[in-house]
């Protein structure tokens, strides 16, 4: 007989492995988001959750857990639903039923039971957390749960763990003999805990915050967790700080879902990207919240960390918080991205801003090209040599289809290109277009004198309070275009549009009166003729 269950968890692991897995929590309380909302083209696992233990053993669930809808709709759907064990808040009995041997076998066959009764597929087991007493008997409890659910016909069997073991509670070289896979809890590395706000799920680490998805796979794969069986977590939710940025003090924090944190930006909550993190945030007019959240953008990068790295999955915490009139954005980024990638690289994107040819252009100004479907990442290279032999600006890593360039050469011609990647590859390069850079008139303070014949913008006083005086002139008839960026590049207001015969014009920007008011920080004034592109940097401080 024990060769026969070896034989089968041999083979159940080979077929479990051949599929990607995209495995969503789906909570008891998750009303709002009936099985007959769910889009199961987009899935492959539920993790339906919690049913949980108390010190005498008895099995217990939230109200409302209950949902024998949930599980049909999932196998009609040819899909794996599997019953989630524990949970925050819910783990307090594990450490005490696992140290017996007769409790521990008598939760095993409770939990095997209930899966078994009720159509479940398997078990995901969520211990928060197990302790260093409990490594050795953690790792016996999952090899027996591991057995029966092999004599019951369930093959699926998984377990969650912290972005961190900081108990040294998980054998991790013992407990992937029985696991098909590890769903890692890549998220709240900041959170309402902390004295100060910071990124909930930030890929990459930052000056400012050393936790990060990918240093907690790091060390987790040190630890022998294998790629194969590594499900990625990500959150579908973020932290609302009372704090006026990032790693500032907060005063109370709460957590809100993507739909709550979108609907902030479309409110003209001012919205940034931390190119180094890979994560967005969102600061209130008044500056006096911050929102660390995982958005579109942020996931898309996510997807291709996953595919890159040739992880088993991606599991999400928790399905429905991404709903919002029938549309799940979040949900198809990880269709689209990973599920379903792309089976070819994307198209070269088109160069925008600044036109080739352009002249007199200023030392600090935004270059612009078209976003391309399917795409990860832009690569932009800036050289004085048509050939790019040695760039003096090499960006291979962008998100957003604009970059601030600052600090060029007064008196130089360059060179620039952009290509588009994904994880089939690279696109051909754009077209090459060059621009001229004239002397940095941005920043001399006689601005009053720069007013000529040519193409120009300024402001004055800069920095300001809240008025700002802006001057431009246009040597010939001109479309003329002026607008106003922020720091990642997002368009915020357009302040002219209209056509202008050849003169000197001027008038006053007052960021009070915006429908929506700036926070305090660096913007672009950006002036755009079909000739030319212009910009100004504005220092704001309320």
């Amino acid at each position: 007989m024990k060769i026969f269950f070896t034989f089968f968890l041999m083979l159940s692991s080979i077929l479990i492995s051949q599929e990607k897995i995209v495995l969503g929590y789906y909570y008891a309380a998750a009303q709002y988001y009936p099985q007959n909302s769910i889009d199961f083209s987009k899935i492959t696992h539920i993790a339906h959750c919690f049913v949980y233990p108390d010190s005498s053993g008895e099995l217990h669930s939230e109200p409302g857990f209950q949902y024998p809808e949930l599980i049909s709709a999932t196998h009609q759907n040819n899909k794996k639903i599997i019953l989630a064990v524990g949970g925050y808040g819910y783990s307090n009995a594990f450490g005490y039923l696992c140290s017996d041997q007769l409790k521990r076998a008598q939760l095993v066959d409770d939990l095997v039971t209930y899966c078994a009764n009720n159509g479940y597929d398997g078990i995901d087991i969520d211990w928060e957390f197990p302790k260093q007493a409990d490594r050795e008997n953690y790792v016996a409890f999952i090899s027996e749960l591991r057995s029966r659910l092999i004599q019951a016909g369930k093959n699926i069997l998984s377990i969650a763990v912290p972005s961190y073991d900081w108990e040294n509670g998980y054998n991790i070289s013992e407990l992937k003999n029985y696991v098909d896979w590890f769903g890692i809890m890549a998220y709240d590395f900041y959170g309402p805990w902390e004295s100060k706000a910071g990124h909930n799920s930030p890929l990459y680490t930052n000056n400012n915050q050393s936790f990060s998805v990918q240093n907690s796979v790091m060390i987790h794969q040190n630890n022998g967790m294998p790629a194969s069986k590594i499900v990625l977590g990500v959150p579908f939710y973020g932290y609302k700080y009372k704090s006026p940025d990032l790693y500032m003090p907060h005063s109370g924090a709460s957590t809100v879902t993507y739909v709550q944190a979108k609907n902030y930006k479309s409110q003209g909550w001012s919205y940034y990207w931390d190119n180094v993190s890979k994560a967005p945030y969102l600061i209130d007019p008044l500056q006096e919240f911050v929102v660390s959240y995982e958005d579109t953008l942020s996931l898309k990068t996510k997807m291709g960390f996953i595919s890159e790295r040739n992880f088993k999955g991606v599991m999400i915490w928790s399905l429905g918080l991404d709903y919002e009139m029938n549309k799940t954005a979040l949900l198809d980024i990880t269709e689209k991205y990973y599920l379903n990638p792309p089976t070819l690289p994307p198209r070269y994107p088109e160069l925008i801003s600044p036109i080739d040819g352009a002249t007199e252009l200023a030392t600090d100004f935004i270059c612009q090209w078209s976003e391309t479907d399917s795409t990860l990442y832009y690569h932009l290279e800036l050289d004085d040599d048509p050939t790019f032999q040695n760039p003096v600006l090499d960006e291979s890593s962008l998100n957003l289809s604009s970059f601030f360039l600052n600090d060029l050469s007064p008196g130089h011609k360059y060179y620039w290109r952009v290509r588009s990647l994904n994880i089939k590859g690279a696109s051909l390069w754009s077209d090459i277009w060059s621009f001229q850079v004239t002397e940095d008139i941005t920043k001399n303070k006689d601005w009053s004198a720069k007013i000529h014949s040519g193409i120009g913008i300024w402001a004055y006083p800069n920095p300001f309070n809240s008025q700002v005086r802006v001057k431009f002139s246009v040597p010939i008839a001109s479309e003329v275009k002026i607008t106003l960026f922020d720091m990642t590049g997002r368009s915020l207001y357009k302040l002219r549009d209209a056509q202008y015969q050849p003169g000197n014009y001027s008038f006053n920007v007052d960021f009070n009166s915006f429908s929506s008011s700036l926070p305090s920080g660096i913007y672009f004034l950006q002036l755009l003729t079909n000739q030319y592109n212009r910009a100004v940097k504005l220092i704001y401080l309320k």
